[in-house]
């Protein structure tokens, strides 16, 4: 076994594995479909999103489209048929045909950053669908999670929430207690979005549970 730059352990494969040799996938699926999630995300999910009822999700980050579909099955379950999930990727996979047969779930083809990732191209497109009869909550599990973030917080409603997936709070803490043992994808820290906070009045929002999945999450006060 080898190790990166980072310090994670690389098999002869070049996958990432534990401590013990067994491969992190970053992957799981649900309903036979690839969920680019830690297994725990669905329950931590869930219970978001039985506590917040939203009425609109916005997801920059499709993939496959696991955790789209579980959501939209949640929203199902928990009594919101009417509530709307709007999600965009650059990338077309076969799954998504399973999702273009769900209710309220709009899959859109695009990018809506410019190519270096500091402006939204077509703004309207999302205050169009973020609207002040939320609660919203966007989803940032794009190609670029801090600029996701940065450029979509400002749009946010009182009591809409932003998450952001593959985080942790700083470096030192993901080399201490999730590099090699859960997940190997550090992508966005808090001081990659403390003006945002700082700036729009974001505070966390279940910290914990949704670190413990790798996922940050934020609720803009009123």
């Amino acid at each position: 076994m080898s190790q990166d730059f980072l310090g994670r352990n690389i098999d002869h494969n070049g996958r990432y594995t534990d401590i013990d040799g067994n491969v992190i996938t970053g992957a799981c699926f649900y309903n036979g479909i690839i969920t680019m999630q830690h297994r725990k995300a669905f329950e931590i999910f869930e219970l978001f999103l039985a506590q917040v009822r939203p009425a609109r999700i916005l997801e920059i980050g499709t993939s496959h489209g696991g955790l789209t579909l579980f959501i939209r099955h949640t929203l199902n379950k928990l009594g919101l048929n009417n509530s709307l999930i709007k999600t965009f990727d650059v990338n077309r996979f076969t799954s998504h045909f399973i999702l273009m047969n769900e209710s309220n779930l709009e899959i859109v083809y695009d990018n809506i950053f410019s190519d270096d990732y500091n402006s939204i191209i077509n703004t309207d497109q999302i205050t169009n669908f973020i609207s002040n009869d939320g609660p919203n909550i966007i989803l940032c599990d794009g190609g670029n999670k801090i600029k996701e973030f940065n450029l979509l917080a400002p749009l946010l409603n009182s009591n809409d929430f932003i998450l952001a997936h593959d985080y942790c709070s700083s470096l030192e803490v993901f080399k201490d207690k999730i590099m090699n043992k859960i997940w190997c994808w550090h992508e966005i820290q808090d001081s990659d979005i403390l003006n945002a906070c700082e700036t729009f009045g974001l505070e966390p929002y279940m910290e914990q549970a949704f670190s413990d999945i790798v996922w940050v999450c934020k609720k803009k006060k009123l």
